[in-house]
């Protein structure tokens, strides 16, 4: 059976993985599971780091990419927690935890947490624009950078807070479901140690790199808003 649902008046988390789903549909008709993977992980991220209030969106103080240090965020990732039997049931983590159904996703799968960090840690500064560190081979690899996604799915997952109301605290978890529920709808076809690896590590990375698109005067020295666009596409 599918992920269960956190209680709420609308699916609107499945119409966000759906959306990550077409996002990732190649010119072939077809979706490759790393391209949906990564791109529901991405808005998840996004998610994680605008519940924290680090900053007010559209007014973020850091250019595109940078890295965001921030308590807050590590909380709503795990609750401060490096084992998975010790999370938080409401953290992001947590909710990977207890919605996935084991027999897809056994705990032996699972990554461990802490590198998990240490690698988003030592890779981040020598990523391409736009990109978030991953562990995987190249064949695992999303096509697109997790930052373009995140930033497409943008105004979808904006539209789908208004029209379904959901409250501020609502809103990462829920793109967190969106996110288990690609990871469901791609089980068949990608092993579940890699889909975890390339979904944890997406999340983590970007709910600590400052996102494309939010800040207070995109007309920035790179050519402005349809500049970076142009960069992260051509990445």
């Amino acid at each position: 059976m599918p992920p269960a649902r956190p209680a709420h008046p609308a699916p609107w988390f499945d119409d966000l993985a759906n959306a990550a789903i077409a996002l990732a549909e190649g010119d072939d008709g077809g979706v490759r599971a790393e391209d949906a993977i990564s791109a529901a992980a991405a808005a998840a991220g996004e998610a994680c780091l605008m519940a924290a209030g680090v900053f007010a969106p559209d007014a973020c103080p850091f250019p595109p990419g940078q890295l965001v240090l921030s308590d807050a965020v590590n909380r709503l990732l795990t609750g401060d927690m490096t084992e998975w039997e010790a999370l938080p049931e409401v953290s992001a983590f947590g909710l990977v935890r207890d919605l996935l159904p084991e027999n897809h996703f056994p705990p032996a799968e699972r990554p461990a947490i802490v590198p998990i960090f240490e690698r988003f840690a030592a890779g981040a500064a020598a990523q391409l624009p736009g990109e978030v560190p991953l562990s995987l081979g190249e064949a695992h690899r999303p096509r697109q950078p997790a930052a373009l996604s995140a930033l497409l799915l943008r105004p979808k997952v904006a539209a789908l807070w208004t029209q379904a109301a959901v409250t501020a605290g609502e809103r990462h978890r829920g793109c967190v479901v969106a996110m288990l529920r690609v990871l469901w709808d791609t089980r068949d076809v990608i092993a579940p140690d890699v889909a975890l690896t390339l979904a944890l590590e997406t999340l983590v990375g970007m709910a600590k790199l400052a996102p494309a698109g939010m800040q207070a005067a995109p007309a920035t020295a790179q050519g402005g808003f349809s500049s970076l666009l142009r960069r992260l596409r051509n990445n």
